[in-house]
């Protein structure tokens, strides 16, 4: 009975809220006339998972109706669409009366209307909480947006509720000071509608910042002493870190194939990370070789626990493009995991992402010093703590490639000396098949010559560089020179004889002159033929040719139409004649 209950219960929410949304919209602007609906309804336009006040997050979804107006300004039709926020399951939070809605709980979002005028002014964001309404406050922003955690080059979550926590967050932007120096707020809205000011964000030379990374906001200030600072916030602007040095965002991109291809799309990386950038590992900072030490960071904005003595960690392999983020430069296959040792440091290497090198840290070999090289896609050296031995690994594995010697450069001579060899044999392959496939189809161009010579259309073929001496020259003597452009020097190029080349003009000469004196002696025999067919017809044109013949007909046609309408007329005179001298008789 209880679940009947409840079950009604629900129905009942549902059916209301849908009622609700149906009711006729308050928020279209007054200058637009003739409203309806357009008939594809209410739809969804985004599902969230937001904050709850006092309860764990929950699912709104953004939802919109669009309807078609009369703009009595300029006489057309204008389309206008009104948005709100429901539940779950549907029960209405937000009514469908504003241009823009973004949730930043379960019970209210930031909005914004239409305005009344075609260009309205000075229109303000609001708050507005489910059972209160709109608030007071108004907020004139720059810019504002729901911020997302990256996901970029994630596999969507099959369930909303697998979502990350969206957050809102706005700018206002007080213009320049005296020195140019701009005055930002950044305004954080709470799960219960009250706001979180971050003040005097920015500062000359400095870019306004906040990155969502993971479920923290990554800032950027810069303080009244002119120093730049970073601070990681949760979601609802609490530090949950103090004042820290450069943050650092390192994605890990999948390793090359097999074949050396690359991965493309959201599948070229396996991992993005927030760091914190600690002292450099260098001996000397502004020759960078190791670079910072890099600090890693939860999701959640603390920090990540590292193995038993760790301190830190390095990217082994700079990359500066990726497949996956186009104009993101700071990208690796490879981590180092750092540990003290005396006066300086060692380290473990893993090929995939940050949190795998450091579960892999604990048993991995040590190393003491690292090396680069370019060639064969990019190896990585590194020299041994156990053995004092360098050794080097093939491009984005793990795979170690070449004899191990203590000296530095043998080392990377037996890397390249052994990939140099399997790159030769690798090419020896692709030149047999090549050889392969260019000896088939010599014989193919070898048939299809024979087809045409014995079909005498040798002459409809081509000659290129390709062909042989032989077949250029048969070609050349059947056809000609001027059979194809360029043909005698093509022959000449094949070492074909000169003596050759002009024997071959001389006879397309000769052949030319054939066929013209061929052609005359045909056409005079004609000419003959019709000029003994007009001697036997009297009837028949004189000239060869049909104009002749269909000229003079027309002129003999027109003669004989001349001379019968010249004898009606003196016929019908005469008629009239000899009419009129009758009726003078009887008069008298």
């Amino acid at each position: 009975m209880r679940f009947l209950v409840a079950a009604a219960a629900i129905l009942l929410a549902n059916l209301c809220g849908l009622a609700a949304l149906q009711a006729e919209a308050q928020g279209l602007p007054k200058y637009l006339k003739s409203c309806k609906k357009e008939k594809s309804g209410i739809t969804v336009e985004d599902t969230l998972v937001v904050p709850s006040p006092g309860g764990p997050p929950g699912i709104v979804k953004i939802v919109r109706q669009t309807y078609d107006c009369r703009n009595p300004e300029t006489r057309n039709n204008q389309w206008i669409a009104l948005y709100g926020m429901t539940d779950a399951n549907g029960k209405v939070l937000v009514p469908l009366d504003y241009a823009q809605v973004l949730p930043f709980s379960t019970k209210g979002a930031v909005v914004i209307d239409h305005g009344d005028e075609a260009y309205p002014k000075n229109l303000k964001h609001r708050t507005y909480m489910a059972g209160k309404g709109e608030g007071k406050d108004k907020f004139d922003f720059k810019w504002v947006s729901v911020m997302r955690a990256d996901r970029a080059c994630d596999k969507p979550p099959v369930n909303a509720a697998d979502r990350p926590v969206s957050a809102v967050v706005g700018e206002f932007f007080f213009g320049l000071g005296a020195k140019g120096e701009g005055k930002h707020h950044l305004v954080l809205f709470l799960p219960d509608g009250k706001t979180r000011k971050l003040e005097f964000m920015g500062g000359a030379g400095v870019v306004i910042s906040a990155h969502r990374m993971g479920d923290v906001l990554l800032t950027r200030w810069k303080d009244p002493e002119g120093i730049v600072r970073a601070g990681i916030l949760d979601l609802e602007g609490r530090p949950v870190a103090p004042v820290l040095g450069t943050p650092a965002i390192w994605s890990t991109l999948a390793a090359r194939q097999a074949d050396g291809v690359e991965l493309q799309g959201c599948h070229a990386e396996l991992s993005q990370d927030l760091f914190i950038e600690g002292p450099s590992l260098d001996w000397d900072p502004a020759q960078k070789f190791f670079g910072p030490l890099l600090i890693p960071v939860r999701r959640d904005g603390q920090p990540a626990t590292l193995p038993d003595g760790a301190i830190g960690m390095f990217p082994a392999y700079h990359r500066e493009y990726s497949p996956a983020r186009h104009t993101f430069r700071e990208n690796t296959v490879m981590w180092g995991v750092v540990f003290p040792a005396g006066n300086g440091f060692e380290f473990t290497l893993h090929l995939g992402t940050p949190s795998e090198a450091l579960i892999a840290a604990a048993t991995a070999p040590r190393y003491s010093d690292i090396g680069r090289s370019i060639d064969h896609g990019g190896m990585v050296g590194a020299k041994s703590v156990a053995d004092g031995l360098w050794r080097w690994f093939r491009a984005d594995t793990d795979i170690p490639v070449g004899a191990a010697n203590a000296d530095f450069q043998l080392s990377l001579n037996s890397a390249w000396e052994v990939q140099n060899g399997e790159a030769a044999a690798r090419n020896q392959i692709l030149a047999a098949e090549w050889a392969k496939q260019e000896a088939a189809r010599a014989e193919y161009h070898k048939r299809l010559w024979a087809q045409a010579r014995e079909q005498g259309r040798l002459c409809d073929y081509r000659v290129d560089s390709t062909s042989p001496a032989p077949e250029v020259e048969e070609f050349l003597i059947a056809c000609g020179p001027s059979r194809q452009p360029g043909l005698a020097d093509l022959a000449r190029t094949k070492g074909v004889p000169e003596a050759t080349i002009s024997n071959a003009v001389q006879e397309e000469w000769q052949r030319q002159m054939a066929q013209s004196k061929m052609l005359a002696e045909a056409e005079e025999a004609a000419r003959i033929r019709r000029l003994n067919n007009a001697n036997k017809d009297p009837g028949a044109g004189y000239y060869p040719g049909k104009w002749e013949t269909a000229i003079r007909l027309g002129g003999n046609a027109t003669v004989d139409a001349i001379n019968e309408s010249s004898d009606n007329w003196l016929e019908q005179r005469r008629d009239q004649y000899i009419a009129d001298w009758q009726r003078s008789q009887r008069a008298y």
